[in-house]
């Protein structure tokens, strides 16, 4: 533990403890912001870089929130500041900074059929994005997830989180997930346990799932075939919700995993190797 964690934590009664893991971190990490209280408050809020994220029970006095790096946040601190209200007293606050170490993203290169390269200026297109955005973006207060993810498809990582691409030597966006190559037909899982968000079949995304596993945290599976789930479906970790397919704006069969914190596009790998 840092010596900015242990001053965090080592705050006379009725202050407030704040702990942000992993720290240091990287562009892509998913952060979880535990933020302990030992006395009654009026209002609890939690503030990183001066916006408010929403904070969920995890235990008595113990309160947990995600907040999501993507590959464009810059290195440097990220404020963190809990602060509660109580009746008659002053007002208490406790102050973390959170290094944010620089992290390389190897460009990729990809070619793509002209009628696919096409498709994010068809119609629709944009719809569907605003659409996919909106609703990965969504807060519930149930946590449904319970430790580490799984890969949705049994198959190579073909494409890593964050490379800034071109497509038929064009720029093109970072990317915003984890590609899994695997035959057309094989079985696409979820991810952990949640409820679909979202089922559907979209120019640029192809077939899509998009599961609220609670508290902020989404994950969006692209480019499915047949999709085996409906929107209100619940799911639980490893359970069938499609096929893979190459649908959509898509180099070949593949299923594209996007995992989203409050709408930001985080890492999926580390998710492997623990919950958040």
């Amino acid at each position: 533990m840092t010596a900015a964690l242990l001053l965090a934590l080592a705050l006379p009664a009725g202050a407030l403890g704040l702990r942000a893991e992993p720290s240091p971190a990287r562009p892509g990490d998913l952060l979880v912001v535990t933020v302990e209280d030992d006395g009654p408050a009026e209002r609890l809020s939690l503030t990183a870089a001066g916006r408010v994220l929403p904070l969920f029970a995890t235990g008595p006095g113990r309160y947990r929130a995600l907040l999501g790096l993507t590959a464009e946040s810059p290195p440097g601190p990220v404020s963190l500041v809990a602060a509660k209200t109580r009746r008659w007293r002053r007002p208490l606050e406790s102050v973390l900074s959170v290094p944010v170490e620089a992290r390389p993203f190897k460009p990729q290169k990809l070619t793509m059929a002209p009628e696919k390269a096409s498709l994010p200026s068809g119609p629709g297109a944009r719809d569907a994005v605003a659409r996919i955005r909106a609703v990965a973006a969504v807060d519930t207060p149930e946590q449904r997830w319970d430790g580490p993810f799984a890969l949705p498809a049994e198959g190579r990582l073909s494409g890593p989180y964050g490379n800034p691409r071109t497509v038929n030597d064009k720029p093109w966006a970072w990317h915003k997930g984890l590609d899994v190559a695997a035959p057309v037909g094989s079985t696409v899982t979820a991810p952990a346990a949640g409820v679909v968000a979202l089922a559907g079949t979209y120019p640029v995304q192809g077939g899509t799932v998009v599961i609220d596993h609670g508290q902020g945290l989404m994950s969006a599976l692209f480019h499915l075939g047949e999709l085996s789930v409906k929107n209100g479906d619940e799911v639980s970790k490893s359970s069938p919700v499609a096929r893979v397919g190459g649908s959509g704006f898509s180099t070949g069969a593949h299923v594209h995993w996007g995992v989203y914190v409050h709408g930001a596009a985080v890492d999926p790998e580390p998710l492997l190797r623990r919950g958040p």
